[in-house]
C-alpha cells in the first residue's frame, strides 16, 4: 500500500523534527511551561490529511460539540511541568482511501524527559524509515539518523531562539469537552481517574464517529494514558478522503529520573587526549568537543592522527568521505570513543574532535 506522508504525527515530525538535523533539538525541559514551547515552534493542529478541516481547539469548541459529560480536558499539557521526570510514547495511524486509492501510515515518537540535569531524549520513526534520535544533556545535543549511525555530539546552543523546539507527543492530541467519568483505575503506578468520549467531545459531532479513553492523574491532571479511534467518511478528512484516524498516547516512568541514551551516544568526556596540530587557531572547545582551523589539507591532517593514534594503542583510523568531509574514528584501549571531522574551508582545514567517555555500567 502507498504510504500517507501527510498523516498528522508526521506533519509534526517534518517540520518540528527534521530541521533539527541541521541544526541540533531545542530541549525542552519538563518544568518548561507550554507557553515557553509555543514562543519556539508553531504546532500544527492539524488533521492526517494536510486539508481546511482541522481538529477544533480548546478556543474553538463550542456547547454545541460538547459530549454528554462533565469534565473538560481543554489542555492536553496539564500537569506536565510539575513532574522532575517522565516518559512519553504517541503512536498515531492512519488507514483508509484518497480518491479511492489504498492508504495507510504509521509513526510513533517515545520522549524521554528529566528536569535535572536538564534532558530530554527523544526517538522518532515514520513508516519504513529508520529510528532517529534527538537528544540533550545538560549542555550537550545529540544527534543519530539511525540506530546503527554515528551519534554526533556538539554544545549546545543557549539561546534556542533560532532552534525548532520537539515536540511534546501531547501537542497532537485533541482537547476533549464532556467526557464521562468511567471509574478510578492505578494506570503504570498512578492513581487516575478514567473518562469515555465520542465524536461529539472533540467538535465532531454529526461529521464522524469516535471512540475514545483518557486516563488522568487524580493529583495533577496530568494525562497518563489517552486513546482515540475517528472515523470519517469521504470530505470530512479532505476532498476524496476517508478512514480511520488513531491516537495511543501512553506517560510512564513518572518521577523515576531513567533514561536510555542509546549505546552510540557515549557521554563526552571531560579532558580529552586529543593532541592539535601545529599552528592550530582554536574555533570552539568544550568538554569532549574541539573545533579549530589549520593551514594544510585533509590527507596530512589525517596521517598525523593516525600516526597519534598507533603511538597510543588506539584501534580504527580509517577514513570515510562524506561528500567534502572526511571522518575518522578511533577507540582508545579505555573504552572510549574519539571522532574526527575533516572539513576544507578555503586554504585552511577545519577540524572537529569530539572525544566520548565508555558508557557507565549498568
Amino acid at each position: 500500500m502507498k504510504k500517507l506522508c501527510s498523516l498528522l504525527a508526521i506533519s509534526i515530525f517534518l517540520i518540528v523534527f527534521l530541521p533539527a538535523c541541521n541544526k541540533g533539538s531545542g530541549a525542552v525541559k519538563p518544568t518548561d511551561s507550554p507557553t515557553s514551547l509555543s514562543n519556539q515552534t508553531e504546532l500544527p493542529t492539524s488533521l492526517p490529511i494536510q486539508t481546511d478541516q482541522q481538529i477544533p481547539t480548546s478556543d474553538t469548541l463550542t456547547n454545541t460539540s460538547k459530549g454528554s459529560g462533565d469534565f473538560d480536558l481543554p489542555d492536553t499539557l496539564v500537569g506536565l511541568d510539575s513532574l522532575q521526570s517522565y516518559h512519553q510514547s504517541l503512536q498515531t495511524t492512519f488507514e483508509g482511501t484518497i480518491n479511492a486509492e489504498p492508504q495507510q501510515s504509521i509513526a510513533t515518537l517515545k520522549l524521554e524527559a528529566v528536569d535535572n540535569p536538564p534532558t530530554q531524549l527523544s526517538w522518532v520513526e515514520t513508516g519504513d524509515q529508520p529510528v532517529q534520535f534527538f537528544g540533550r544533556i545538560g549542555s550537550i545535543d545529540y544527534r543519530q539518523p539511525s540506530p546503527e549511525a554515528t551519534c554526533l555530539t556538539s554544545p549546545s546552543n543557549d539561546d534556542n531562539s533560532d532552534q525548532p523546539s520537539t515536540a511534546y507527543p501531547l501537542a497532537s492530541l485533541p482537547p476533549i469537552s464532556g467526557a464521562e467519568f468511567v471509574n478510578e483505575e492505578n494506570i503504570n503506578g498512578v492513581p487516575a481517574k478514567h473518562y469515555a468520549f465520542d465524536e461529539r467531545a472533540i467538535g465532531f459531532a454529526d461529521q464522524a464517529t469516535a471512540q475514545g479513553d483518557v486516563w488522568v492523574a487524580s493529583s495533577g491532571g496530568a494525562i497518563l494514558r489517552y486513546t482515540l479511534s475517528l472515523q470519517a467518511p469521504a470530505g470530512v478528512l479532505g476532498p476524496g478522503v476517508q478512514g480511520v484516524q488513531t491516537w495511543s498516547y501512553e506517560l510512564s516512568e513518572v518521577n523515576t529520573g531513567k533514561t536510555t541514551l542509546p549505546e552510540n551516544c557515549q557521554q563526552p568526556q571531560e579532558n580529552a587526549r586529543v593532541p592539535m596540530m601545529d599552528d592550530a587557531a582554536v574555533i570552539l572547545q568544550h568538554p569532549g568537543y574541539l573545533v579549530y582551523q589549520i593551514p594544510g589539507g585533509v590527507e596530512t591532517a589525517v596521517a598525523f592522527y593516525q600516526q597519534q593514534a598507533e603511538a597510543l594503542g588506539w584501534s580504527g583510523g580509517e577514513p570515510y568521505q562524506f561528500g567534502d568531509v572526511t571522518q575518522v574514528t578511533f577507540r582508545p584501549e579505555d573504552g572510549s570513543l574519539v571522532q574526527l571531522t575533516f572539513e576544507p574551508s578555503g586554504d585552511l582545514l577545519t577540524v572537529t574532535v569530539q572525544t566520548l567517555a565508555p558508557m557507565p555500567a549498568e
